[in-house]
């Protein structure tokens, strides 16, 4: 599916290639943010931009100080690799990009696979609802894209979005317990202390989440991002409910 999902995309001008390396310069590629480090310290950066690699995002990134990276951009230098710092999910407690995304650190490990997937790994997740019971993104698709001009920049930035979205997981987390994937929760059980909450679910007000989820067994064919909305829907409501 996925083979045929490029197929179409290079059919239409829009070309997706594997980039080993950081080459050249495109400031559309670069997002400015702040990092939280474990160690204490903040620092503003740019950073580049996560929709361009989500997946590895996660657990490794680079950055350029703010300061340097709008000097060189004053002067009409290119941004090259030697500017560039690398960071690790292990020493960051959180990023935040200008429009207010969230990336925090968490550990997470895929119970629902056997193998190194369970073993828990840290990553930089993206945060959706961030509360008593919070709900999160994680990418599992990598897409890396290139385009010459600020149109196809524009419309590659869309599909990669699109797709990335459609092929990422849903993790759901209550207090300080490690997120789990919505395909291995009981959702009943989860939410069972907020009695409102809980009769909001068995009424189908967050959708079908009750029926696809309340229960050990579910269908091998459940696209987790297809819940998303119903589960953050879900949280905000079990955060704010007494």
């Amino acid at each position: 599916m996925r083979k045929l999902f490029l197929s179409l995309l290079l059919l239409t001008g829009i070309t997706f290639v594997a980039k080993a390396n950081f080459k050249g310069d495109s400031s559309a590629r670069y997002t400015e943010a702040t990092i939280s480090f474990e160690e204490g310290k903040t620092q503003r950066v740019y950073v580049w931009a996560y929709i361009f690699e989500p997946e590895s995002f996660q657990t490794k990134f680079h950055y350029i100080d703010a300061d340097q990276y709008e000097e060189l951009k004053a002067n009409g230098d290119k941004i090259k690799g030697k500017y560039l710092e690398k960071a690790k999910a292990k020493d960051i407690k959180q990023i935040e990009l200008w429009n207010g995304e969230v990336f925090v650190n968490r550990k997470y490990a895929d119970l629902s696979e056997l193998g190194m997937g369970s073993i828990p790994k840290q990553y930089l997740i993206h945060q959706i609802v961030d509360g008593e019971l919070s709900v999160y993104r994680l990418y599992t698709e990598q897409i890396n894209i290139y385009s010459n001009t600020s149109e196809g920049m524009r419309m590659e930035i869309e599909s990669s979005k699109r797709y990335i979205n459609q092929h990422s997981n849903v993790l759901i987390a209550k207090g300080d317990d490690s997120p789990k994937s919505i395909k291995t929760i009981v959702v009943g059980e989860l939410v069972a202390d907020k009695e409102s909450v809980y009769e909001k679910l068995e009424s189908g007000a967050y959708g079908s989440i009750y029926q696809r989820f309340n229960s050990k067994l579910k269908s091998g064919d459940l696209n987790p991002s297809d819940y998303l909305q119903d589960f953050a829907h879900l949280a905000r409501d079990y955060n704010k409910a007494d």
